[in-house]
């Protein structure tokens, strides 16, 4: 589907995971943008899809940023994580925070965090690999933003993919027992010399 409005021209592309799962994402360009054009990829948080960065006025103020980076000159790539937004159906069409029924069984999700994290970098990496077919994007200029799940993924990602060449993660959660080996925290040496923003709340 494409969508050509103000300014800009946005399509939705599908494509197989290395896990063999559908993967639904958004590219969005500034109609004035020369190619090559940078390129900046956006990584929603726990529970939220990439549909976040398409509201205004959510708890991320996504459409705020994502209108910003448009206006810089910047296109937008933006996937729906494992598990998460039109990907429902990998957890059998539920949410990943179901409520807990005491009448009903306990098996939640299929997927630990761990597992999902490295899904959706996989999945990040496969779309770099799709802009390098499409010829239009100067994979020098590689950009991250992440929030939440998607800063902790932002370590990942900068661990095994040199294309990105900056990131800014918000708000990543950077040590939990609960997170297994997905413990940003002991990625931290894949950012390397790349410039590298975190911004961080005192009770988060």
């Amino acid at each position: 589907r494409q969508w050509d409005q103000d300014g800009t021209l946005r399509q939705k592309f599908v494509f197989r995971s290395a896990q063999g799962f559908l993967v639904p994402g958004y590219l969005e360009v500034p109609k004035a943008a020369k190619k090559p054009y940078a390129l900046v990829l956006l990584l929603h948080g726990w529970s939220g899809g990439k549909e976040d960065w398409y509201q205004d006025d959510n708890y991320i103020n996504g459409g705020v940023m994502r209108k910003a980076l448009l206006e810089a000159g910047y296109g937008i790539l933006a996937l729906d994580a494992a598990t998460h937004g039109e990907r429902s159906n990998e957890i059998d069409y539920q949410h990943v925070n179901p409520f807990d029924d005491p009448k009903a069984p306990t098996q939640r999700n299929y997927f630990t965090f761990a597992e999902i994290s490295i899904q959706t970098v996989k999945d990040y990496r496969r779309a770099l690999d799709f802009m390098v077919e499409r010829g239009e994007v100067d994979m020098n200029r590689i950009g991250l933003l992440g929030y939440s799940m998607g800063g902790m993924d932002s370590f990942y990602l900068l661990s095994v993919e040199p294309r990105i060449k900056m990131a800014v993660a918000v708000v990543p959660p950077l040590l939990s027992i609960g997170y297994g080996p997905a413990s940003p925290v002991d990625y931290s040496w894949g950012i390397g010399q790349r410039p590298f923003l975190m911004l961080m709340g005192r009770q988060d």
